[in-house]
């Protein structure tokens, strides 16, 4: 069991059974997947695509936002469910998560990943895939995909659109909160970087060094830092042990050699089936969602683990060990988790994230979640490798 503070958005009650609130523009909704046509289809999820809180709220949804908190009562995995989750599963010990929201408990009926665009009140946009959660009694909330990195009371919001559905099954019965205790991109000791240079160790890269990135040549490394983590914290935090990518594994004989980096580090995924799926053919995945592959897993015989993290002046596809992954992307999770003093010392070069107004502009297109996970899952089904020449 475990408790959790959230920043979120309450959109208001949806209606009861089938229909669309005339108040809120909302639906009772579940279950749908909108890139998988065999999954199963649950009230009205469909219903919601094209959602634009401008007709109920005006221009000031960021008077919707605030404080919730959510339970989880599931001991073994420390995952909220939904409602549903015990039948689908075949497990009655699997008991449906809560959500508080100002004095009243409920308990949750739907966990959906979904696309959205956020209009702030200076007219600027971004679109990011964020979580929507409705309770048995229809309350709907939006929050942000770790629940806790984007303070929205803090945002100047002034509306949002639903564009897609993103989630499938798999995740839309499970909200696991925990997996995110250090959700920076990192590279281990010994990953090789392609530099002016020549390939250098990540540890031996100091600040100036200009390394060679994919779409805007040689770079000068404007910051680097490292964060140690000993053996008992890889022990009580298992999410903080690092992936590795075995020699090969991605395809075209890459990497060259093992690549170690952290949980959340992204790496290149180049197919039709990304194209396909996400209209480029380039996206950014995080190692986690490369487990499914053969030659990708956790790496349990490295003990202690020092994580490298390096920026440029803007986010960039590099080189490590021959595969093309990402440096440091400044985004609002990444900045929470860097500590303290780096932090300091990253907003002294980078004033601008103090001021966030949506995020940096990514190298390529953030993939995560169900639909990324569903993506590798396509590659495997099919026998094709994730990065293609």
């Amino acid at each position: 069991m475990g408790t959790r503070d959230l920043y979120v958005i309450y959109l208001g009650e949806a209606a009861k059974g089938a229909g669309v609130s005339p108040t809120t523009g909302l639906a009772e909704w579940d279950i749908f997947a909108e890139d998988d046509p065999t999954a199963q289809v649950v009230e009205n999820a469909k219903s919601f695509i094209g959602y634009d809180s401008s007709k109920f709220f005006g221009n000031a949804l960021w008077k919707q936002a605030g404080t919730a908190t959510i339970t989880s009562n599931n001991p073994y995995d420390g995952k909220t469910y939904e409602d549903s989750a015990a039948e689908i599963y075949n497990d009655p010990s699997i008991k449906p998560g809560t959500i508080t929201w100002d004095g009243e408990t409920t308990t949750l009926d739907a966990i959906e990943a979904v696309n959205v665009t956020f209009t702030f009140t200076d007219g600027s946009e971004y679109t990011d895939e964020v979580i929507f959660m409705q309770t048995v009694d229809d309350k709907t909330f939006l929050t942000s995909y770790d629940g806790s990195s984007v303070n929205y009371t803090k945002l100047p919001i002034a509306s949002m659109r639903v564009n897609t559905v993103e989630g499938s099954p798999d995740f839309v019965l499970e909200y696991d909160f925990n997996d995110r205790p250090f959700a920076v991109p990192c590279f281990t000791r010994n990953v090789r970087i392609k530099t002016e240079d020549g390939v250098k160790n990540v540890e031996d890269l100091i600040v100036g060094d200009r390394v060679y990135t994919k779409d805007n040549g040689l770079k000068d490394i404007k910051w680097i830092a490292s964060r140690p983590i000993d053996r008992q914290s890889l022990i009580d935090n298992p999410n903080l042990r690092p992936i590795r990518i075995r020699k090969g594994a991605l395809g075209c004989n890459l990497p060259e050699a093992d690549l170690i980096v952290s949980r959340q580090h992204r790496v290149l995924v180049r197919s039709k089936i990304a194209q396909r799926v996400y209209g480029t053919n380039e996206i950014l995945v995080p190692a986690k969602d490369l487990l499914m592959l053969e030659g990708v897993e956790v790496v349990a015989d490295l003990e202690p683990v020092e994580y490298f993290h390096f920026i440029f002046d803007q986010h960039e596809v590099v080189y490590a060990n021959g595969a093309e992954t990402e440096s440091l992307y400044p985004g609002p999770e990444a900045v929470k988790m860097i500590g303290s003093a780096a932090m300091e010392e990253l907003l002294l070069l980078f004033p601008q994230l103090n001021e966030w107004n949506g995020q940096p502009s990514p190298a390529r297109l953030l993939a995560r979640g169900a639909k990324a996970r569903n993506v590798i899952s396509r590659h495997l089904k099919n026998g094709v490798p994730v990065f293609s020449a």
